[in-house]
């Protein structure tokens, strides 16, 4: 075929590099931007969380108002030969495990023998194995502990104990000698204020025969730990989320 009857050809351009990294680099940004807001929002999102987390495993509970002296209860006796410490606790409170955790920490070191008592609330129309927890468990293995139901937490609204990991440690004279937590925060273990004055009291000379004869107000720590008086684990959680708020 003759050259003279081909038409004109059309010549593309040739593309410019620098160009076409600018185009390219444009259309990247927009998705580039929302990655970038959808981290930052991810890590707001988490960092809120664990500063929620914080915030409430740092929250005491309720200190309730403890009997400086024991009751005049005949059904319920503290023991006049060695001091008498009651931890009172909810089954299936995930903060206990911590504070039986610390409460065998300071019996094992304790140079004073104590008639230990854990009293587990528990609903009245519940059966034994409502409460058969690890906890529950835990507080039975325990070398010189009575683990003992509190049927709709008649011992604890006795002595006014509201949250679960309220320590009382009373005298040899029922007066109270030590109140309050044995855990640094809600379910943490380690060395904390409660725990040191618990076994600082449980040290003393076998000579003395009272944990408070000074006259002075009983060591007070800040309990951490859920409310006491809840029947299951269900309302457990609505009464934490309502705390919460």
């Amino acid at each position: 075929m003759s050259a003279d009857l081909v038409g004109p050809q059309r010549v593309e351009p040739t593309a410019n590099p620098e160009v076409l990294a600018r185009e390219s680099a444009l259309d990247a940004e927009p998705e580039r931007l929302r990655l970038y807001c959808g981290a930052a929002l991810w890590l707001v999102l988490v960092a809120f969380g664990l500063g929620s987390l914080m915030a409430y495993a740092n929250r005491p509970g309720d200190p309730g108002l403890p009997m400086a002296n024991w009751p005049e209860d005949p059904s319920l006796m503290y023991s006049s030969t060695q001091p008498t410490l009651m931890l009172f606790a909810h089954p299936k409170c995930p903060c206990t495990l911590a504070t039986l955790d610390e409460l065998s920490w300071v019996l094992t070191r304790s140079t004073t023998v104590v008639d230990c008592r854990v009293l587990f609330y528990q609903p009245k129309d519940a059966g034994p194995e409502w409460s058969d927890t690890q906890s529950w468990n835990v507080a039975k293995g325990m070398k010189g502990v009575r683990a003992m139901a509190d049927i709709e937490s008649g011992i604890a609204r006795r002595f006014g104990i509201k949250t679960s990991g309220h320590v009382l440690l009373y005298d040899q004279q029922g007066k109270l000698a030590f109140q309050g937590g044995i855990t640094s925060a809600r379910g943490h273990r380690g060395d904390n204020p409660g725990r040191a004055s618990l076994l600082a009291l449980l040290t003393q000379s076998p000579s003395t025969t009272s944990l408070a004869a000074t006259g002075m107000p009983a060591e007070s720590t800040c309990v951490f730990g859920c409310p006491l008086h809840t029947p299951n684990s269900a309302l457990l959680l609505n009464s934490l989320a309502a705390e919460e708020r």
